[in-house]
């Protein structure tokens, strides 16, 4: 099978999920999964509840939350942080559009932070709420996007890993904003939930089709265009370790994965917004210590974040 980046071909198989298989290319060592099954239209109904095969953050929260979405600074992760740290370094005016946006919690944070902030997703319920909330957003993806934007920053979070054709997209849009800073994030290969004998659930297929290292996001982001590009891997911060179960992630490392990410999701609902706020606020204390043992030990944050300039 061709490596989506490189295009060398490999048969250099590393692991099996049901009725998938993971492939590294020994060149750019991209992890890529045969058959490369993507269906855009599951996203739509994962965020309506309706497709257990996917796995997307609920739009019960952000029906919960406040107009403005004031809840946001609970919600991001470690490289949304350092990305809007880094943006409030160089581009402290900028203006930005964050593709596949989801929930909107970025930007919702970067709108508070004094950035004129729009959004596009391919889920039509988020899109919905976030629009009744006051954000600029359309539904779709690339094509969905006026011609009349045309940001300082684009911002791509959580999407690359989903997508059957990365190197493509990437292309795409740096064809059409030739002169956008690109930030993006994959998961880490280093990350801290990422240990014992499996991953956690949603890194795989049908949900994650591919897995990236420093090596492969740079290659593509080479191939793409941009000419200077930098690739970290944050540390896990407080409110990171704060947003993720525990007990979960030890269940997932020791227990026996299952055929179907539907059946290693379960049913089980989400708390309320407001309880589930408060349980991070109190798990923020211990969590201080835990993300520095991580950081002591050597494992990063959930993300690695890409920064590439044109």
């Amino acid at each position: 099978m061709p490596c989506l980046v490189c295009k060398n071909i490999s048969d250099s198989v590393v692991e099996h999920f049901g009725n998938f298989r993971f492939v590294r290319c020994p060149d750019c060592t991209l992890e890529f999964c045969d058959p490369l099954k993507y269906d855009r239209g599951s996203y739509d109904r994962a965020y309506k509840g309706n497709d257990a095969d996917f796995y997307v953050p609920a739009s019960s929260w952000l029906s919960q939350a406040r107009n403005n979405l004031p809840e946001s600074k609970w919600m991001l992760f470690a490289a949304q942080q350092n990305a809007l740290k880094w943006i409030e370094s160089n581009f402290p005016f900028a203006s930005i559009l964050d593709i596949g946006c989801g929930s909107g919690w970025f930007l919702a944070r970067a709108r508070q932070m004094g950035f004129r902030v729009k959004g596009v997703e391919v889920g039509s319920l988020p899109v919905e709420l976030l629009k009744q909330k006051g954000f600029e957003v359309e539904c779709g993806s690339l094509e969905a996007i006026p011609d009349n934007w045309q940001p300082d920053v684009i911002t791509l979070f959580e999407v690359l890993e989903h997508l059957p054709d990365p190197a493509g997209f990437l292309k795409k849009i740096r064809e059409r904003f030739q002169s956008s800073i690109f930030i993006l994030s994959v998961p880490s290969p280093r990350r801290w939930t990422k240990g014992g004998k499996h991953r956690d659930v949603a890194d795989y297929p049908p949900n994650h089709l591919t897995r990236w290292n420093t090596e492969s996001l740079q290659r593509v982001l080479s191939r793409a265009g941009y000419s200077k590009i930098e690739v970290s891997y944050p540390k896990p911060s407080t409110l990171e370790t704060a947003s993720v179960s525990l007990a979960g992630l030890i269940r997932s490392w020791r227990g026996q994965m299952p055929d179907k990410l539907s059946e290693a999701i379960g049913s089980s609902p989400l708390r309320p917004l407001k309880k589930e706020i408060a349980v991070r606020k109190l798990k923020c204390v211990p969590g201080f210590f835990l993300s520095n043992a991580f950081r002591m030990a050597g494992w990063s944050g959930i993300s690695m974040l890409g920064i590439a300039q044109p």
